[in-house]
């Protein structure tokens, strides 16, 4: 931590002068804290592979939620777990499939199994690209519990297979998920309200419903095309520059 601290304190002395390219708006108010004129910064999303997209609206299964990510402290991927532990007392069918790898993972498998979860929670650790798709086309929702994120790019992978997300109201997630929208934010930090709003999403068919359609219409607007044009015409413009 004190590295990086150390390291991104001395970013508006040396690039004081050039362009930066940031991820989201969340990470372009950091670089501003920092410094940076915010005139030097530019927003390129980072976009969805076409092949997420391959699905028509698909059938759900009821009793499957997913995470998708690395498995760091800082995702608080043990708060998932915590408000699913709640939630599947009173929905003992639910089934969660936690989808990555990271020095985390035996930490959580261990809280798994002290919360008496195993036989509820899959860690599947890394997947192909296809797995992955057909995971996520069969939940109901994915969950992304994190402190912080750049963007928040397996919110719009999932989007692109219908499944909205509920996410931390945190910096990044809140850039990648409209709230009641394409999906839900809950109180960073807080496994009360990820449980209320897991048993929501849940019960309500309608707003589940009108939330997936939503999602795939908002990650429609991620493409890898878009983002390479504009990163070239950002190039242009330092060249004439110089």
């Amino acid at each position: 931590g004190l590295y990086v601290y150390t390291t991104e304190s001395l970013i508006p002395y040396v690039y004081r002068k050039n362009i930066f390219i940031s991820v989201s708006e969340s990470t372009k108010q950091d670089l501003i804290n920092l410094g940076i004129n915010e005139e030097r910064i530019e927003v390129v999303y980072n976009a969805v592979n076409e092949d997420m997209f391959l699905n028509r609206f698909p059938k759900k299964e009821n009793s499957l939620i997913t995470y998708i990510g690395r498995l760091k402290r800082y995702k608080r991927v043990d708060l998932l777990i915590e408000s699913f532990g709640k939630l599947s007392e009173e929905f003992p069918h639910l089934k969660l499939v936690i989808i990555g790898e990271g020095d985390h993972k035996d930490n959580l498998i261990k809280y798994t199994m002290k919360k008496g979860l195993l036989d509820k929670v899959i860690f599947t650790g890394f997947i192909s690209g296809e797995e992955k798709r057909s995971i996520l086309s069969k939940s109901l929702f994915t969950v992304n519990p994190s402190t912080k994120e750049g963007w928040g790019l397996t919110v719009i992978e999932s989007n692109a297979t219908y499944t909205p997300v509920i996410a931390s109201d945190s910096p990044g997630l809140r850039d990648a998920v409209r709230d009641r929208e394409t999906g839900l934010l809950f109180k960073q930090g807080d496994a009360e309200d990820l449980y209320k709003k897991m048993k929501l999403l849940l019960t309500d068919e309608k707003l589940r419903k009108k939330l997936s359609i939503n999602a795939r219409k908002w990650a429609d607007n991620f493409s890898w095309d878009e983002s390479a044009r504009k990163i070239l015409s950002l190039m242009e413009k330092v060249i004439g520059e110089k």
